[in-house]
């Protein structure tokens, strides 16, 4: 990350949780601990390698959210001087749009979630688009899965090989 941004100071840097450290999950994923352990994470690279971290997922890769955990999260983060940092939920997989229905009903979950991240938008060789109503979240719509550089769509879900979405790795603009 430090070089990254020494050779681009303007990128954006994030984070999402494949896993937990021991100390952290002895108490569980969505506890007080790891809502410390990742407000630290960002902190720390602020404080002690001048990096900034501009967006955080709140949930657990490819899998489940919880609604507390995310709250706790915004609350941490902005307790933390941290207020700048997007937050991302659910990134699942899967079954990705029930969140949408929760924000609906629950405006401090909905003032908790910067931006509705799926990890991919197909599930058993189906798109999922999402659901009525969520454009009037007011949420930017990421999809955290693909990649600069992917060919098509999500491959499960598109039979037209070779469509080009996006710029070839070996581009130079790609990285721009």
């Amino acid at each position: 990350m430090e070089e990254a941004a020494k050779r681009r100071p303007e990128i954006q840097l994030s984070g999402l949780e494949w896993g937990i450290p021991g100390w952290v999950a002895r108490s569980g994923m969505w506890s007080s601990a790891n809502v410390d352990y990742l407000t630290g994470w960002a902190a720390g690279l602020r404080d002690k390698k001048g990096l900034n971290v501009t967006a955080l997922a709140v949930a657990y890769n490819e899998r489940a959210y919880d609604k507390g955990f995310i709250k706790s999260m915004r609350k941490s983060l902005d307790a933390a001087g941290l207020a700048h940092v997007k937050t991302i939920a659910p990134d699942s997989w899967g079954h990705m749009w029930s969140i949408v229905s929760e924000m609906q009903n629950d405006t401090d979950l909905a003032a908790a979630i910067d931006i509705l991240g799926t990890h991919q938008e197909c599930y058993g060789a189906q798109e999922q688009l999402p659901p009525n109503g969520t454009m009037a979240l007011g949420k930017p719509l990421w999809s955290t899965e693909l990649h600069i550089g992917e060919i098509g769509k999500v491959a499960a879900c598109d039979t037209a090989a070779g469509e080009s979405f996006d710029l070839p790795v070996w581009d130079i603009r790609a990285g721009m």
